[in-house]
């Protein structure tokens, strides 16, 4: 990403939005290199973290059900 923005120079400061990896990371380099863009995060990471969510979720309650039991 470094790189990327590197290669852009100044051209950065034009940019508004930019979609990202959910990162700190990607939205520090982001901030850093675009202060006027605002970092959004991709659908398919939000969509990841989500299934991962609801996953980790669905183990609990299956856990404390078999618990109750």
């Amino acid at each position: 990403m470094q790189l990327f923005f590197e290669q852009l120079g100044e051209r950065c400061q034009q940019i508004k939005v930019a979609a990202i990896d959910m990162n700190t990371a990607s939205a520090r380099e982001v901030k850093q290199r675009c202060p006027k863009a605002e970092a959004v995060f991709d659908l398919l990471n939000a969509v990841v973290l989500y299934r991962h969510k609801m996953a980790d979720r669905v183990r609990v309650d299956q856990t404390n059900a078999l618990w109750e039991d």
